[in-house]
């Protein structure tokens, strides 16, 4: 199932995952699920074929639009 994450401001502190620009892009974290997360701006694909309930307070960095994607 396709999940679409929450566009959030930039948090001041927290847990944030960024993605090295210089590297090509496969996911923050992969596998063990039939879930994938999707930037909430314009749809990438940021954690492919994750089990959603298993992600938790992490603030992923889209790699595409840069914004601040977490799941609600």
């Amino acid at each position: 199932m396709d999940i679409k994450l929450r566009v959030i401001p930039k948090p001041e502190d927290g847990s944030i995952i960024h993605w090295a620009k210089d590297k090509p892009f496969t996911g923050f974290v992969v596998g063990g699920g039939n879930d994938n997360l999707l930037c909430g701006n314009c749809g990438k694909i940021l954690c492919p074929d994750v089990n959603a309930a298993n992600i938790q307070n992490i603030i992923f960095v889209c790699p595409q639009c840069d914004k601040y994607n977490l799941k609600s």
